[in-house]
């Protein structure tokens, strides 16, 4: 989901440049807590403002979900801002003449959420965080931790795909840090985490994986993903129409998605030539659906406003009530109503996938391809 390649980061002071960053190369899970952990001046809140998109790598890249950054436009890290980063700072960076609520609405107004809808999903987002009872009041009113929480509330009202947290223990004693650390930990179970800290005991008790950096670089990764991991979109086989297994190399996966199904613009051509046998895994896995879903609509910005209408028809033909949602945000509700729909509800919708007619005999031998599931 998330991927760093080697990342730089320089700064020009003058005549010196100085190395932040000296290549730093790591993947992510799309649900886990990652500690980030080192000495002051090694980086660790460098490479979190990167990941953040609150600042430019030098060199390298950043992969968000498949899709480089290399290109991206000012509004295009405005978009990944307000829609796929929760963010928590030491210094709760809470607006101290409005109260609870209207701090964590906030986050909802820049993204241009309604005002009936912020009110909801603020009052919610304390809620998770124990304060439902406390939203009228104003940070001078509050403790340190209740401060802090207000501001995991604000990070996690929009529902991002990742929450970042610079040092969110730094000025709270034991006791609140570990509540505060609770509900870092319980946000981790549907996103990714990924926190910056000097305590290494905070660390090792709340975290799924320690990574720790000294002088710009990793030194130690306590869990990175396995190879497995990393091939398991590789190891996944497919057939054209003479039975021809597509396996990994030359004829990979991504080689057919590329050739096969993005550049014909047609998400079906993914399950049509899927082979049976794996048709769960493909329906399934959403980091595929993602994938799929993402480069066709970069493939048909490309190609201008008839490509960006596929993903439109595909949208709203699925429920989608917001057409000028950010892209982004279309592909993740396509993602979500493509991998939890069972197998009945995808022969009933069949054609609201595949946005496309067919003849009887490919409709037979479509449903036979079903029926094996």
């Amino acid at each position: 989901m998330l991927e760093l390649i080697n990342i730089k980061k320089n700064y020009e002071t003058g005549a010196e440049v100085v190395e932040a960053l000296k290549g730093i190369s790591l993947k992510f899970r799309k649900n886990e807590f990652v500690s980030i952990l080192g000495p002051s001046g090694c980086g660790k809140t460098t490479m979190l403002n990167i990941i953040g998109g609150l600042d430019k790598y030098t060199s390298g890249d950043l992969v968000i979900s498949g899709k480089s950054t290399k290109e991206y436009k000012e509004s295009d890290w405005d978009t990944y801002r307000n829609h796929s980063i929760g963010f928590v700072f030491q210094s709760y960076n809470l607006i101290p003449h409005q109260n609870v609520l209207q701090n964590v609405e906030l986050a909802l107004t820049l993204a241009g959420i309604s005002k009936l809808e912020r009110r909801k999903r603020a009052t919610e987002a304390l809620v998770k965080v124990g304060l439902g009872g406390k939203l009228r009041k104003k940070p001078s009113q509050m403790s340190g931790g209740q401060m802090q929480r207000v501001a995991i509330a604000r990070a996690i009202v929009n529902n991002p795909d990742i929450v970042l947290a610079d040092e969110p223990t730094g000025a709270l004693d034991t006791e609140t840090s570990i509540q505060v650390m609770d509900i870092l930990k319980e946000i981790s179970k549907d996103r990714l985490v990924i926190m910056v800290t000097h305590n290494p005991d905070l660390a090792n008790t709340y975290s799924t994986r320690i990574v720790r950096m000294v002088d710009g670089i990793i030194t130690s990764d306590s869990k990175p993903l396995t190879d497995d991991e990393i091939e398991k979109l590789a190891n996944l086989f497919y057939t054209d129409d003479s039975g021809r297994k597509l396996g990994k190399g030359k004829h990979g996966m991504r080689n057919f998605i590329e050739n096969n199904v993005v550049r014909n613009n047609r998400f079906h051509y993914l399950i049509r030539y899927g082979n049976p046998k794996k048709l769960h895994d493909i329906i399934k896995n959403e980091n595929i659906v993602r994938y799929v879903l993402g480069r066709i609509a970069d493939i048909q910005k490309e190609q201008g406003k008839r490509g960006i209408n596929q993903i439109d028809r595909y949208y709203t033909t699925c429920g989608g009530t917001d057409p000028k949602q950010p892209m982004e945000r279309k592909l993740d509700f396509l993602t979500k109503i493509i991998t939890e729909m069972n197998y009945d509800q995808f022969e009933d919708n069949r054609r609201t996938i595949e946005n496309t007619g067919r003849n009887n005999a490919e409709r037979e031998k479509y449903k036979k391809i079903v029926s094996l599931y």
